[in-house]
Formats: structure tokens, sequence, C-alpha cells
């Protein structure tokens, strides 16, 4: 008899340990930043500057798409794109860029609050073309066809707060830092500069 209990009294902690692992299975597979999941992210932007000394008027257009895979819970890897096109009555500007992006979040699988840390680096090249080649205005300079090559290494800490069951609000500080060469053709020029800030917006998840 009492051997047969044991071996009940086995089995119900084996099964009890099982269930307890299966729901922790599920619970992670089921959460938005379980393995297996998307994020599904993006900006864009319509915006029209006319500048009264030289009185060009230039209309832009940009969109940055991002889209992350988590490979395990928590751990999101993907990539990031920048595109834009501007255009003025005497030249065009367009913009174009990929490159890799990781995201890791903390805190409560099951929770409505994710923590996060993110990094990326993203190579952009920028192609000015000119329709009406100018010397400039007396004091300012003319411009002629260039290409801008920059490389943006981007860091920041955020966090999500869910307010549907796959959707978040998101915000975090940021750093970037633009390594920036301007070919003119004749000359090449080469500088540094970085940006420091804020970012809002909404995060999707999609399993």
């Amino acid at each position: 008899m009492k051997k047969i209990r044991a071996v009940l009294l086995c089995a119900a902690a084996q099964a009890v340990f099982a269930s307890l692992v299966s729901t922790s299975a599920n619970a992670q597979q089921s959460s938005p930043i379980g393995k297996g999941s998307w994020i599904i992210s993006g900006s864009a932007a319509l915006s029209s500057n006319h500048d009264e000394t030289t009185d060009q008027t230039r209309t832009s257009v940009s969109l940055s798409p991002t889209g992350l895979l988590f490979i395990r819970p928590r751990l999101a890897i993907g990539g990031a794109l920048a595109l834009g096109y501007s255009s003025a009555s005497n030249a065009s500007f367009s913009t174009y860029g990929i490159g890799p992006s990781v995201r890791y979040y903390f805190g409560d699988m099951s929770g409505q609050l994710f923590p996060f840390v993110n990094a990326s680096v993203i190579p952009i090249w920028q192609k000015t073309n000119v329709k009406n080649p100018t010397s400039g205005l007396p004091g300012l300079p003319g411009f002629s066809d260039a290409t801008n090559r920059l490389v943006s290494f981007d860091g920041s800490a955020g966090l999500t707060r869910l307010v549907a069951t796959h959707v978040g609000l998101t915000g975090e500080a940021y750093y970037t830092h633009l390594s920036n060469t301007l070919d003119l053709g004749s000359t090449t020029t080469s500088r540094a500069s970085y940006d420091v800030g804020l970012r809002f917006g909404i995060t999707v998840f999609v399993h």
C-alpha cells in the first residue's frame, strides 16, 4: 500500500510539474514578446518648407518602416528602412538606407509594461539631382549634383505600454551618431555629428 501511495504521489507531482511547464510555455508563446512574434512599426511624414531668401519651396515625404522577429522570448532582431524624397524647383533629393536592428525586452512576459533597449546601424545614401544649375545668390554658394553617404549608429532605452492585446504605446530616449561623407565630384568632405532626444510611437506585435 505504501508503495502504491508513493507511486501515486510521484505521478501526481510529475503531472503538476508538467502542467506548470506547459502553462509557462504557453504563456511565453502567447506573450507579445514571446518567440515567433513580430514587431511591426514605422513612421511616415509629409512636409513643405519655403525659404524666403531664395524663394524656394521644398516638399518632402519620408517613410521609416521597421520589422523585428523574436528569435527567443524577449529578444528580437530584424531590420529598418529609411526612404525619402523631396523636390524643389531647382533640385530633387532622394534618400534610401537599410540596416540591422536588435531589441531586448525586460519585465513580466504576461504583463502590460515592457522596458527595452534597442540598437541599430543604418547606412544611408542621399542623392542630389540639380534641375537648374546655379552659381548661387550673393553671399550664398551654388550647388551641384552630389552624393551624401551617412552611417547612423542609433541606441535607445524605452518603455512599451500595452493598450490592447498586441498594440502598445512606446516612448524612448535615444542617441544617434552620424558619420557623414559628402561627395561633390571634385571634392569630398567628411564630418561627424550626434543627436539626442525622445521618440514616441505605436508598436504592433504580430503573432
